[in-house]
């Protein structure tokens, strides 16, 4: 495994990155802002979905993980914005209702951590 935060180069086929760069150059609203951003996150979901499959614990920390938000984030309302967006997001997963006052507190939370 590559060192923590470091980045590292892999091999992707061509007619795979013309997809993802389509698709990230026409779909702003997923919050992607490059078609490495957009990998990364493909491939952070998928370990996770194998550490499901197989009972290994979490690979990384906090830290590690939240690393990469903030090297995409410009502003304290695109960050909101894309928190918002996760918590739906899980909360959809979940099949659980987030009302707006908890919506709030979870996203403040959030970002507090961030900033520590």
């Amino acid at each position: 495994m590559a060192g923590k935060n470091k980045w590292s180069r892999v091999s992707i086929l061509t007619a795979l990155l013309d997809e993802v760069d389509t698709l990230v150059g026409d779909n702003p609203q997923f919050g992607y802002p490059s078609a490495s951003s957009f990998v990364n996150d493909a491939v952070r979901r998928l370990l996770e979905r194998y550490r499901e499959r197989t009972g290994e614990s979490e690979v990384g920390n906090y830290q590690t993980t939240i690393a990469p938000i903030r090297t995409i984030v410009d502003s304290e309302q695109t960050l909101r914005t894309l928190m918002r967006e996760v918590v739906l997001a899980t909360a959809g997963e979940l099949k659980v209702k987030v009302d707006s006052k908890n919506m709030d507190r979870i996203v403040t939370a959030i970002i507090e951590k961030l900033h520590s």
